[in-house]
């Protein structure tokens, strides 16, 4: 769920991600660019695929949750 979207980021609440040892949380991925996030809002479910880059989480992909 998307908790607060800014020009750089956007914070999600999302479930664990065992792939990375990681626990459900919230916490903020970098986006590539702006248009990423267009159309989306706070509150918004979402599904997303992100990398782990050197400079933290940054979303690859990002939609709407059911399309």
């Amino acid at each position: 769920m998307i908790e607060k979207i800014t020009a750089r980021s956007v914070t999600l609440r999302h479930g664990p991600v065992s792939a990375l040892d990681w626990p459900a949380m919230t916490m903020a991925f970098a986006i590539e660019r702006p248009a990423q996030l267009r159309g989306f809002k706070r509150g918004d479910n979402v599904t997303f695929s992100f990398v782990q880059a050197d400079s933290g989480p940054r979303i690859v992909s990002i939609r709407q949750r059911g399309q």
